[in-house]
């Protein structure tokens, strides 16, 4: 995957690297950050020796890498290290500055070199070594997101739903009952563009395929202070969509999307007869190949 180049990630001292920037054909989940408490950068006359002015030295420099063309841990391997070094410098002070070392590490390992585990192991350290400051707060969730989405990956078992489950028209609603079938568990919204564009593909897919062993199961992040329910339930009607729909009207904190770590949609798993994971967001022309592909056991 192509490393990118970013401007402006919150970290809680101030501002170093972007978010990562969202394909033009997915809308991600909004990013809560800590509060500022310094400029983006030290202002004149201020002190260089501070952890904030030296930090950003190391992320301008790698900012400038990536530009560049630098899209591997190899390529930033000396940068990488100068955390470290500047970590151990600091390291009697658990403060939130001294946190946003780490913080801005764990930015480049998911958003520029999108390693996932690495990315993960930065976070645990900073709950483990600044359990106190505002930084590790705000890390608790996306190392909960992160976990859940290491968990599910291409040969992996689907998460078995919670208990209790149903469907917008109030059946019970259990991804066991599936087992058997190649499954499509497709999160979506109304609200998203890209989602309602895709949606004629995946309709396409189910009236092809279903009769074959195909089912899907939608898991919509329609929020209920928007009239979320009568929207899915109006557009599933308009749309022809005979297939399940879980809402909970919670939006992100939909609790099937916290329970995958989805932070972009549409995002969907295409499931085997065992319910193992055979691909991840198959959409476009690659989602029709997919399905043939499962159904015939390949």
């Amino acid at each position: 995957m192509k490393a990118r180049f970013f401007t402006g990630f919150a970290v809680v001292g101030f501002w170093l690297l972007a978010s990562p920037l969202p394909a033009a054909d997915t809308v991600t989940a909004p990013v809560v950050s800590p509060p500022a408490a310094a400029p983006a950068k030290p202002a004149p006359g201020s002190d260089r020796n501070s952890v904030h002015a030296q930090l950003q030295v190391i992320v301008d420099r790698i900012n400038a890498k990536i530009k560049d063309g630098a899209k591997t841990e190899a390529d930033l391997a000396f940068d990488l290290r100068q955390f470290d070094y500047l970590l151990t410098m600091h390291r009697a002070e658990k403060t939130d500055e001294v946190a946003d070392i780490l913080y801005a590490k764990y930015s480049i390992y998911l958003n520029s070199l999108h390693l996932k585990d690495q990315a993960l192991a930065t976070l645990k350290q900073i709950a483990r070594d600044f359990p106190n400051t505002t930084v590790a707060k705000a890390a608790a969730p996306l190392q909960a997101r992160l976990e859940a989405q290491l968990t599910l990956a291409v040969g992996k078992p689907f998460h078995e739903f919670p208990a209790g489950l149903q469907d917008l028209a109030g059946a019970p609603l259990s991804l066991a009952k599936y087992r058997g079938k190649i499954v499509l568990v497709d999160f979506w919204a109304t609200w998203c563009v890209p989602c309602v564009a895709e949606m004629p593909n995946v309709i396409a897919a189910y009236n092809k395929y279903h009769s074959k062993g195909l089912e899907i199961i939608g898991v919509t992040l329609d929020n209920a202070d928007a009239g979320g329910h009568a929207k899915v339930a109006a557009f599933i009607k308009d749309h022809k969509m005979p297939w399940p729909q879980f809402y909970d009207g919670l939006g992100w904190n939909n609790v099937l999307a916290v329970q995958c770590g989805v932070e972009a949609i549409p995002t969907c798993y295409l499931l085997g007869r065992d319910g193992k994971i055979l691909a991840i967001s198959p959409r476009g022309p690659d989602l029709a190949p997919a399905i043939e592909k499962a159904l015939a056991g390949r």
